[in-house]
């Protein structure tokens, strides 16, 4: 598959808006031009909204993003590109509240 989704909820306190810093390391093993990315959701219901701001790349380092942490989020992890042959991605989301 070319996708993967990770569901994940912060504890609730007065304030709806919580910040986070997001990262995601990858290993590509075939296809070098291929690459993993993440983009969040806030999830309400059945309603899914795009977190503001561009898709987390690889190995770009960490990026500080605000959720709704009254809402479940959703990180959408997806391989940027088309493998020319059988390409494994390996990789590891951090979410870090603070």
């Amino acid at each position: 598959d070319n996708e993967d989704f990770i569901q994940f909820e912060l504890p609730n306190n007065s304030n709806p808006n919580q910040r986070i810093a997001v990262s995601i390391d990858c290993d590509v093993y075939g296809d070098e031009n291929v690459f993993a990315r993440v983009e969040l959701l806030n999830v309400d219901g059945n309603d899914a909204t795009r977190i503001t701001g561009p898709p987390i790349d690889c190995n770009e380092g960490e990026f500080l993003v605000t959720i709704r942490n009254d809402q479940v989020q959703l990180a959408r992890v997806y391989v940027q590109g088309v493998p020319e042959v059988q390409t494994l991605v390996e990789y590891t989301l951090v979410v870090a509240p603070f």
